[in-house]
């Protein structure tokens, strides 16, 4: 049985990437200003890819989740005023990150056991 990923599978980095890119968009609310819907959608978007990209790691189907919480913040980008036009692009290419991210399959990740010796 081969021990490297298999082609076409990735391992466990989009969904990490993921996970920072969550971090990243929760701790850029707390960097500089945003406004009141714009920086609430931001915090709570990244809190759920923060918290749906880990899970994806078990369930690679969840991995759609991600992709919907990207194209949401896509959307929402969009749509709702912005305090700096810089906050606008950051949040566009995060989103887009996160949906390029989510679009990358992966297998399941398991523990695996020692082989004894």
């Amino acid at each position: 049985m081969p021990s490297g990923p298999s082609p076409g599978r990735a391992g466990l980095a989009p969904r990490v990437a993921n996970a920072l890119l969550g971090a990243w968009l929760v701790a850029s609310v707390l960097l500089w200003r945003h406004l009141g819907p714009e920086g609430f959608n931001a915090l709570v978007t990244g809190l759920l890819v923060v918290t749906v990209a880990p899970i994806a790691a078990w369930a690679p189907r969840l991995r759609v989740g991600g992709a919907f919480l990207g194209g949401w913040l896509l959307v929402t980008t969009l749509v709702l005023v912005h305090a700096r036009r810089f906050t606008l692009f950051h949040d566009l290419a995060v989103s887009i990150a996160i949906v390029a991210l989510a679009a990358v399959p992966s297998r399941p990740w398991r523990y695996r056991r020692r082989a004894e010796a």
